[in-house]
């Protein structure tokens, strides 16, 4: 009797096993694919909004690729003033730190403006104010933003 059960129940698993080993469609993709998704998307808003604005869609594509050539630069400038902000909540002293924020400071400045006089070639100065509307938008909702600015003031 014994050996009949455990026939049975091997037989059953190995017709079972395929249908556990499956893949999931709930599976999440790798890190990098979701990052490049995020990344349309969030161009693809941007277009969205310039063309609400009245630019082009040619136009607003072609800021969005200026925006975009100048992104990676504007990033590792960041993770600097990151690591110097850190720098300075351990030691408020720190003249080293102090420095380079306010360098990197002017560096991000510099970019923006090399980024904005790109623009500028492009599009007209009532365009141009509009792009810079939808591409500096100011305080948000939420921890620091537009509600706590209210009450604060």
């Amino acid at each position: 009797m014994r050996p009949l059960f455990m026939s049975t129940a091997l037989a059953l698993s190995l017709i079972a096993a395929p249908a556990f080993a499956e893949e999931s469609h709930d599976a999440k993709p790798p890190a990098g694919e979701v990052a490049h998704k995020k990344g349309e998307k969030r161009e693809a808003r941007m277009v969205e909004r310039m063309k609400k604005q009245g630019l082009t869609e040619a136009k607003a594509k072609r800021v969005v690729t200026t925006i975009k050539k100048y992104r990676g630069e504007l990033r590792v400038i960041n993770q600097e003033r990151k690591s110097h902000r850190v720098a300075l909540k351990k030691d408020p002293n720190d003249a080293k730190a102090k420095k380079g924020l306010a360098d990197a400071r002017s560096r991000v400045q510099a970019v923006r403006g090399r980024q904005k006089a790109e623009i500028a070639k492009f599009l007209t100065a009532a365009e141009q104010a509009k792009v810079e509307k939808i591409i500096r938008r100011g305080p948000r909702a939420g921890k620091g933003g537009k509600q706590n600015k209210k009450q604060s003031a």
